[in-house]
């Protein structure tokens, strides 16, 4: 499709956020020790092919932002991609300053579990949060990234006690409630694209057995 019509620019877009899904299935969820050396190598293929279709979707309409944001998630298998993810970021960023999704993709990036720290993750959240419009999803990243430095001590500190302690911390709580309720207040408009969004309160509410704000 995209040989038959060079210059539509979704169909480069759809070949490159289908380059980027494919490299994260042949990467797989495991931990990096226990990926072969051939699911890497199939995933840098398919993410070299995402950035060939996406810099040609971007040349073709530059005022979509869509394709640098899905193009960072992949990247992120690879440390040496940090620069690039980086620009991606800016450029996605630059174009749409409330996209939720390039800044949930940087709150991976900066935690521990990736490039960073639980620290750096949350900074960048809460930075995030703070700067976003009235009536934005962007809260969502705060509780992506507490989410984060919860589920590492269970996954791999291997420390259930502090796991459960994370979660009953009254400073995580009292700043996750908070944030929620500011979030999804009376008048709050709900979108298509919150639906995903919302997860991360929903399992974390289940969580700590807060029933009101789990129904909310």
């Amino acid at each position: 499709a995209c040989q038959a019509e060079p210059n539509a620019a979704d169909l480069f877009l759809v070949r490159s956020v289908f380059c980027s899904w494919v490299a994260g299935e042949r990467r797989g969820t495991a931990t990096a020790d226990q990926v072969s050396n051939a699911r890497f190598r199939d995933a840098a293929s398919w993410i070299q092919e995402g950035l060939r279709t996406l810099d040609k979707a971007a040349e073709l309409d530059p005022e979509d932002p869509t394709g640098h944001a899905r193009i960072m998630r992949p990247l992120t298998i690879f440390g040496q991609h940090l620069a690039r993810i980086q620009h991606a970021f800016y450029k996605a960023t630059s174009l749409a300053p409330d996209f939720v999704s390039p800044h949930s993709t940087m709150v991976n990036v900066l935690s521990q579990r990736w490039y960073g720290s639980h620290e750096a993750s949350l900074e960048f959240a809460r930075s995030a949060v703070s700067k976003a419009a009235p009536g934005s999803d962007m809260t969502s990243c705060l509780f992506r990234a507490h989410d984060l430095a919860r589920s590492h001590l269970k996954l791999f500190d291997k420390n259930l006690q502090a796991e459960a302690e994370y979660a009953r911390d009254p400073v995580v709580l009292q700043e996750l409630n908070a944030a929620f309720d500011q979030w999804a207040h009376s008048g709050y408009t709900f979108r298509r694209s919150s639906t995903d969004l919302f997860h991360s309160p929903a399992a974390w509410f289940y969580r700590t057995r807060d029933r009101e704000r789990l129904r909310r």
